[in-house]
């Protein structure tokens, strides 16, 4: 499923608080915004819209910090 980008980060984000993690923004590079939870740290495009792989890759990278399939 596609998803927003303004969304997908507001997914994280409520995910996180929920898990009593921390959530930042650390830095940019190139196409790509860089975004740490707890000890994990990983990018998003700064498409618009990201497309199911992408979404499914980030959400399945934050697995060990929020719990296995967190984003159903």
């Amino acid at each position: 499923m596609e998803h927003k980008r303004e969304d997908l980060i507001r997914k994280i984000r409520k995910a996180a608080r929920k898990a009593g993690k921390d959530f930042d923004l650390i830095g940019s590079t190139g196409p790509h915004d860089k975004f740490r939870l707890g000890n994990t740290t990983f990018p998003i495009p700064r498409h618009r819209v990201i497309g199911p792989k992408v979404s499914f890759e980030i959400f399945a990278a934050l697995e060990g910090e929020l719990g296995k399939r967190w984003w159903r």
